[in-house]
């Protein structure tokens, strides 16, 4: 340091000034992308954020162990490491025990809807393709009587006199063309070759992919053998797509055929 630079400090305060080191910037930055990252331990789909800490906080330590370097924060660095290493692990083993409860849960929804077609209770499975909000209450033999044209009439009497169409309210309650909608739905290949088959058919589990989940919605793929109980027809695969929307805790899954 200069002498100009010196005389700004008095002798008792020279010596350490010599002996200063400042806080090195990776260190720092290693600290806080850390402390950022307990954001994984609430959700585990966030652990990109520890991640980055590690790398920061291993450039810290590499750089400040150098012997030239006249930088401080070794330590904390060192902290930061250590704590975002745990931050990884512990996201890490929530997000496979989350994606386990995932699929633990959704199997049982998939046999139950391959049950219910298998059962010939197609109007049931037919409700399961929707979100739960979507559902029809009520009687489905009603709701399932009612077809394009008869929809078509039911909005034309509540629409107003200028032709407008009704509002949002009345809309929530309109029939919807169901009876068309499952016309559809059996026609599907995989319908078809379930409704062919016993009720008594044996389903065995194949296997499963957790394809989304993130803090309102999980998906989750589930492939199950089908075989005909009286040998006569060949086993075949089918593969189902499960969707929760996850309202808090109380999610509701539907169900779709790929």
């Amino acid at each position: 340091m200069s002498e100009s630079g010196h005389s700004r400090f008095s002798q008792v305060e020279l010596p350490e000034l010599d002996d200063y080191a400042p806080l090195s910037g990776f260190a720092v930055a290693g600290l806080i992308s850390s402390l950022a990252g307990i954001v994984a331990v609430f959700q585990p789909w966030l652990v990109a954020v520890p991640a980055l800490a590690v790398v920061v906080s291993i450039v810290a330590v590499a750089r400040l162990s150098r012997p030239t370097t006249r930088a401080g924060g070794k330590w904390m660095a060192a902290f930061a490491l250590l704590l975002s290493l745990f931050l990884v692990g512990f996201a890490s083993a929530r997000s496979d025990a989350r994606k386990q409860h995932l699929q633990d849960v959704a199997r049982p929804h998939a046999e139950t809807w391959l049950r219910l077609i298998l059962e010939g209770r197609v109007k049931e499975a037919h409700q399961l393709t929707f979100e739960e909000s979507l559902r029809d209450k009520g009687d489905l033999d009603h709701a399932y009587s009612i077809g394009e044209q008869e929809a078509e009439e039911a909005m034309r009497a509540l629409s107003g006199p200028d032709g407008k169409a009704p509002g949002f309210d009345a809309m929530a309650g309109l029939a919807k063309p169901r009876r068309d909608e499952l016309e559809k739905f059996v026609a599907m290949p995989n319908v078809e070759k379930l409704l062919k088959l016993t009720p008594d058919a044996m389903l065995t589990f194949v296997s499963d992919e957790l394809i989304l989940d993130s803090a309102s919605k999980s998906t989750i793929s589930e492939t199950f053998s089908v075989a005909d109980d009286t040998g006569r027809a060949p086993p075949f695969e089918v593969t189902l797509v499960l969707e929760r929307n996850d309202y808090g805790d109380h999610g509701s899954w539907h169900v779709s055929m790929q």
